[in-house]
């Protein structure tokens, strides 16, 4: 999950348009290890392997190059591979964060509380 509670990013966790255009943002989740991001699982998940959450064009690239990454991608139950991104969507509900699917290569908005893959980077 994205987060644990549809709500935004709040400090000092987030950091402000760090996607940009068309993936505009309230908020990506920083890079920091020191900070607790145990209301945000996904993120959580990354910091305990010294990584964090990519951005969408991060994600993207891993996609372009998910050859070269082994294209060892988990598919779901319904032939979906979608993974989680950092960055928030910027709505008046304040429940949704982008990822991208790995099958197809789109980039969609998802719950912040729905299950989806994790693909973590590091730097």
């Amino acid at each position: 999950m994205y987060k644990t509670t549809n709500t935004f990013v709040t400090s000092p966790q987030g950091n402000i348009g760090l996607d940009t255009a068309p993936y505009d943002t309230n908020m990506t989740l920083v890079s920091d290890n020191t900070i607790d991001f145990t209301a945000y699982p996904a993120r959580q998940a990354c910091k305990d392997l010294s990584g964090r959450l990519p951005n969408v064009y991060e994600l993207q690239a891993i996609y372009a190059g998910r050859i070269y990454y082994g294209d060892n991608f988990p598919i779901d139950q319904w032939g979906h591979s979608f993974h989680r991104s950092a960055t928030e969507v910027s709505n008046e509900y304040g429940n949704e964060a982008w990822g991208m699917e790995f099958v197809s290569g789109g980039t969609y908005t998802i719950g912040k509380m729905d299950s989806t893959y994790v693909r973590c980077v590091t730097g």
